[in-house]
């Protein structure tokens, strides 16, 4: 498991301003179709999902405290299941893409490891069996992984169009993600993660996030039971 480091904490402070109401950035916007602005770059649907404050106003985001912001951004990793990523740069980079768009961050992702032989839905959606492909693949080839997906991030970022956008976040991510050259401290493991096992642990993380795994994880107790019930009755004979 990975976390909110405070190596990340800096970068993304560091990366994102305070407070601001750009109108022409339609993260400002708000489902009731009001701009309330940014702070810490929490957009106020964001802020909306993570507090229940339904259509948060200007007030309520310029009042956004720093150490509430860490939280939110804490939050944020979990509920997008970032943090299920075990190798913690890996995680960092992805939640750095996740911070600007989700979706796309994650249909970027299941694209670069459907390159890898995965058949993963390119559906957006960060659930067990991308998150399983991740720490297998990472426990693989971590480095060739990483410059992978910060390249298709990258041209994801250049295909938008956006000169005042989409050319902030890529400077954003040359400096604060750059391509791994080299990595003298890291030790490739002898034995790769297995994707079954992976699978099956993402898929109990995720029983309560996700309608699939929860289906996945009562049909397993009630096979598990069966299976009990069946070996207690062949030892009564």
């Amino acid at each position: 498991m990975s976390f909110f480091s405070d190596i990340l904490k800096q970068k993304i402070f560091d990366a994102e301003r305070e407070y601001q109401e750009d109108v022409l950035d339609e993260g400002n916007k708000t489902r009731c179709g009001t701009f309330s602005g940014t702070k810490f770059g929490i957009t106020p649907n964001a802020w909306q999902n993570y507090t229940g404050v339904k259509c948060p106003d200007k007030a309520t985001m310029q009042a956004i405290t720093f150490e509430q912001a860490v939280k939110f951004m804490n939050w944020y990793g979990k509920f997008y299941r970032v943090w299920e990523i075990a190798d913690q740069d890996f995680a960092e980079l992805v939640f750095n893409s996740f911070y600007g768009n989700p979706t796309e961050a994650a249909k970027t992702l299941q694209q670069v490891l459907n390159t890898r032989n995965y058949r993963l839905a390119e559906d957006g959606i960060m659930g067990s069996r991308t998150i399983a492909a991740v720490n297998v693949e990472a426990s693989k080839d971590k480095v060739g992984l990483y410059n992978q997906y910060r390249q298709a991030w990258a041209d994801y970022l250049a295909s938008i169009g956006s000169i005042r956008f989409g050319v902030g976040w890529k400077n954003r991510m040359d400096t604060y993600f750059p391509p791994i050259i080299e990595q003298p401290d890291y030790v490739q493991p002898s034995a790769p993660k297995k994707y079954g096992w992976e699978l099956f642990k993402a898929r109990l993380s995720g029983a309560l996030k996700s309608r699939t795994d929860a289906i996945w994880v009562f049909g397993s107790l009630i096979g598990l039971g069966m299976v009990v019930v069946a070996v207690r009755m062949n030892a009564k004979k």
